[in-house]
């Protein structure tokens, strides 16, 4: 079964370039190993993402 999410968020005042960049290379990382596609768009402090692969995607994207 092929799923898709989508979801908003809001960083940390305390969140960094240097931090988005790392969460962004291990995001593409686990991602790839995972075989799960999406973007991820980050303006004014806030992210929208979408991410869609098979079912089994929701045991990786819960906190």
């Amino acid at each position: 079964m092929f799923l898709t999410i989508s979801y908003v968020s809001s960083a940390s005042e305390k969140l960094t370039i240097e931090d988005i960049e790392m969460l962004m290379i291990d995001t593409k990382v686990n991602n790839n190993r995972n075989n799960i596609r999406g973007i991820l768009v980050y303006i004014d402090r806030n992210f929208f993402q979408i991410i869609e692969g098979e079912y089994h995607i929701s045991k990786y994207t819960k906190g």
